[in-house]
């Protein structure tokens, strides 16, 4: 029988993602953070000191001395512990009395900074022995725990946590029950050194508390949990601002603590660090005991996995608008994780109103690269000087959007964006509903169609489409009210996320409603239902799938993709380009032309023409001139892919398409240059160069051409404007796409969006496959 005392529970945050680390004063303003809501412990352990991994032999300078000092300090002040890990095992010889004694020389050079508590972690490496250190150990199992041991001695047994290569179910070989390595650690590790655990996978949607019991059986200790559920470190394009959940507060009892390894962005954690401190105070008011726990009183029959406990019991947060989180964690018997995230809310609306500096004026995990460093490839974010959180090489003078007009986010909107950028495993609900609306619109569009009509079909896909649109509109105000907030630093955190996700609903919601308009058309449509369905099997792949981790395909980008899958346009995954380096509010939208915009759209010629024709001064001062040439034709037969580029001021550009080369080629040669030389008699310089391209004047064919304002010219914002139109040219049964470059045009631009030229032609054409 082996018995395991109680121990205080450890309850905290570990540093441990890839990306760029956080910076000093971020950790302080943690360790406060960490200290409102009852937590208690810090495990240092950024990826990106490179003397924590890749050069863990190396000791630090006495400048970094002095970084670790201060933090260990400042961690004690709000009563953390914190935890000093290194991470030897990429390329460690257990047998080498060097490689010990640099270990042991690291370890107490931090020891001296004031630092009394260690973590040896062992994670991602090959965890085969080198042939010196086979002849010595049975396994690495057995090399690393007389390691751990040895170190654990030589710092006179403070609090140690370690790590283990075989960390989660899926990489216990060949079972968690039958494994050699985690049978090797329960038996030869001290028992006083903590064992961390991800898991059944390396980010569980769940943790259920059989998993738990089977694993503290096999390690003869409780594990501690390294919580993994709000890493976002795998994937550029997705932040998690949901509530901690899928682990029942009856895990407690089982386990020595949980720490959560969360988002890169320091401001993105505000949530899962709020309601993993609501749930540790829930569930030591609920389960705390004095008594001893056996392992071997649970009978193996109950160690099988089950599903996990449906937590009912939900608190009224209404009625308690007085209380802290501790007080209400301090009367609620059961963790609801919907209610945690009502309060964790109620504490972070006040943050984006706080005067706050960015760290960076840059964002977070879109600088990632891979460098070699002794043999090993290390992800590493481009470095910095944490003494230093403002310097940059990008010199900003103040924010473009209006920072001294009152915030404008309620509860509600920031309500919206956790549910927007929920879990890896979940969308929110207003995420979920946003998706379903579009899945549904773009599978029954057929209905609109019909013919004869069916008044019930329409009526109801029309319903569906304006309640679309509102969704879509709130998640539109609040992009403009959250660029507006004081706080830079959360802006900057969350900004490409948010941008992201505008930038793909404006272009789905361009089609679906160019798809509305275009009823009365007489162009032939080609409806994708394929791709549909393609989008729709990959979000109904079962989750159970005990392999599947959130970097899955189906999981990849979240919701943002998930919604972008959802175009016909498939090479649209490179149309999702980086945010704009400077935070702007402006939203610029996309949509089919409408006959009342002729004068503005004219007006919009005239002024930008000047650059575009070479007329006499007499022609070029008639107005509509510059309107008939540029766009004019478009208007007259192909009205219908003809669209309206507009921001908070107006009209500020057109995209016009032709899905049919043949047809605009016929259009223009038997009826817009006849008409043109009746109203323009004394011009002869109006002409249409049309490209002589036997593939360019192919029905299959199709043409786009563009003005926009220099507002507009941001690289994002154009490719955002293509991708929206080369859906609709797909749609009209175009297969090839071309645009004619004109002398000031950027081919790096056009490349980057699967442009190519055309060879072997006197015109400046590119073309695209769609």
């Amino acid at each position: 029988m082996v018995v395991v005392e109680e121990k205080h529970f450890i309850c905290g945050v570990v540093e441990g993602f890839y990306g760029r680390p956080w910076t000093c004063l971020q950790r302080k303003d943690l360790f406060s953070r960490m200290h409102r809501y009852s937590m208690n412990t810090y495990i240092y352990a950024p990826k990106d000191d490179i003397k924590h991994r890749a050069l863990w032999r190396q000791l630090y300078t006495k400048e970094e001395e002095s970084k670790i000092e201060k933090l260990v300090t400042a961690a004690s002040f709000e009563g953390i512990t914190f935890v000093y890990a290194i991470s030897p095992g990429l390329d460690i010889m257990f047998s080498s009395e060097a490689d010990v004694n640099a270990l042991k020389r690291k370890m107490k050079q931090v020891s001296r900074l004031g630092c009394k508590a260690f973590a040896l972690l062992f994670d991602d490496i090959n965890p085969t022995l080198k042939p010196s250190d086979a002849l010595i150990y049975k396994s690495s199992g057995h090399a690393q725990a007389i390691l751990t041991n040895e170190l654990f001695d030589f710092l006179k047994r403070p609090q140690f946590l370690f790590c283990p290569t075989e960390y989660c179910k899926t990489r216990a070989i060949p079972s968690v029950s039958k494994s050699e390595y985690l049978n090797t650690l329960g038996t030869t590790l001290h028992k006083e050194i903590d064992i961390m655990w991800t898991g059944d996978k390396v980010i569980p949607e769940t943790i259920t508390k059989e998993s738990i019991q089977e694993l503290g059986h096999i390690l003869q200790r409780k594990p501690v949990i390294w919580d993994n559920i709000h890493a976002n470190d795998y994937d550029q394009r997705r932040v998690f601002l949901g509530a901690y959940c899928g682990r029942s507060i009856e895990l407690y009892s089982y386990l020595n603590g949980i720490l959560t390894n969360p988002n890169c962005e320091f401001e993105a954690n505000f949530v899962p660090i709020h309601t993993l401190g609501t749930w540790c105070r829930i569930a030591s008011n609920s389960f705390n005991s004095n008594d001893a726990l056996c392992f071997d009183d649970v009978p193996m029959a109950y160690l099988s996995d089950d599903e996990n406990p449906n937590n009912s019991n939900e608190m009224t947060v209404d009625l308690l608008p007085s209380l802290t989180v501790a007080d209400v964690a301090s009367i609620v018997l059961d963790y609801n994780a919907k209610d945690a995230l009502k309060l964790a809310l109620c504490d972070w609306i006040n943050e984006f109103s706080r005067i706050k500096k960015a760290p960076l004026k840059s964002y977070s995990k879109r600088n990632l690269k891979a460098t070699l460093v002794n043999g090993q490839t290390v992800l590493s974010a481009i470095a910095f000087d944490m003494d230093h959180p403002n310097r940059t090489s990008e010199t900003i003078a103040s924010m473009i959007v209006d920072k001294s007009k009152s915030m404008q986010l309620t509860i509600d909107c920031i309500s919206l964006l956790a549910e927007l950028f929920y879990l890896p495993y979940e969308h929110g609900e207003k995420g979920n509903l946003l998706l379903q609306d579009f899945i549904w619109l773009l599978k029954n569009v057929c209905d609109i169609y019909e013919q004869p009509p069916s008044k019930e079909k329409v009526s109801c896909w029309f319903d569906r489409l304006l309640h679309c649109d509102q969704l879509c509109n709130e998640i539109y105000i609040l992009f403009e009210n959250f660029c507006k907030i004081p706080n830079e630093a959360i802006l900057y955190d969350l900004y490409p996320y948010l941008w992201d996700l505008k930038e793909v609903l404006l272009s789905l919601q361009t089609y679906v409603k160019w798809l509305s308009d275009s009823i009365s058309s007489s162009i032939p449509l080609v409806f994708f239902e394929p791709c549909s369905v393609e989008s729709f099997n990959l979000l109904n792949v079962p989750i159970s799938n005990d392999y599947i981790e959130p970097w899955h395909i189906n999981y990849l980008g979240g919701l943002t993709v998930h919604l972008h899958r959802l175009l016909p346009f498939k090479g649209g995954y490179i149309f999702l380009d980086n945010a704009p380096d400077i935070p702007s509010s402006n939203v610029i939208k996309l949509r089919t032309y409408l006959p009342n915009d002729k004068e503005s759209l004219y007006d919009l010629c005239s002024s930008l023409s000047a650059n575009k024709l070479s007329v006499t001064e007499k022609t070029f001062q008639k107005n509509d001139f510059a309107g008939d040439t540029l766009v004019g034709c478009y208007i007259s037969k192909f009205s219908k892919t003809l669209f309206i580029v507009e921001d908070n001021d107006g009209v500020c550009g057109f995209i016009a398409s032709v899905p049919n080369n043949k047809v605009f080629v016929e259009h223009i040669e038997s009826y817009w240059l006849s008409e043109i030389k009746v109203k323009y008699p004394e011009s002869e310089s109006y002409s249409y160069k049309l490209p002589n391209s036997p593939e360019w004047r192919n029905s299959s064919s199709s043409h786009l051409t563009y003005m926009f304002k220099s507002n507009v010219y941001d690289e994002c914002v154009v490719k955002r404007l293509f991708n929206s139109v080369l859906c609709v040219l797909k749609t009209c049964g175009s297969t090839t796409t071309y645009y004619q470059l004109s002398n000031d045009s950027h081919l790096d631009m056009y490349m980057k969006m699967g442009f190519y030229p055309v060879e072997n032609i006197s015109e400046k054409l590119i073309f695209r496959i769609l």
